[in-house]
């Protein structure tokens, strides 16, 4: 009995072990991590709690790029949900010292998280909406 308990011990430990190290999970998790700390900062530069609910989801108008086509539709989809648009909007945020900037740039790396966390990622340019760059991780 003692060896069957250490054998089933050992199986779990090992699928554990394996689930852990997926790269899937590891995106799922920076994600969260993104979302919070998005949240953190909102809150540390005092933005308006209400603009932030009412504002997160608007970074997902970019897919009425999808009206053009699929490939136009997923460059904008993904250029709206990167970091390469959500850095530059914080800088310049700082920069100007303009609080409302800033909060929009927070709030679209809050979006950017959440999604994450969610599963969903950058869409390819030949495929369906549904096809994103974390299924094929």
């Amino acid at each position: 009995m003692t060896t069957m308990t250490q054998s089933t011990t050992s199986e779990i430990n090992e699928k554990t072990r394996i689930s852990m190290s997926q790269p899937k999970l590891f995106s799922h998790l920076n994600g969260l991590a993104l979302f919070i700390g998005s949240v953190v900062a909102f809150g540390v530069v005092s933005g308006d709690w209400l603009a932030f609910i009412l504002l997160l989801l608007v970074p997902d108008l970019f897919m009425l790029g999808y009206m053009a086509n699929t490939k136009i539709g997923a460059w904008i989809y993904n250029f709206g949900h990167s970091y390469v648009l959500a850095i530059p909007v914080i800088v310049v945020g700082v920069a100007l010292d303009h609080n409302t900037i800033l909060s929009i740039g927070i709030i679209l790396m809050a979006h950017i998280g959440m999604d994450q966390v969610a599963g969903y990622g950058y869409k390819y340019g030949d495929a369906e909406f549904s096809h994103t760059h974390m299924n094929r991780i």
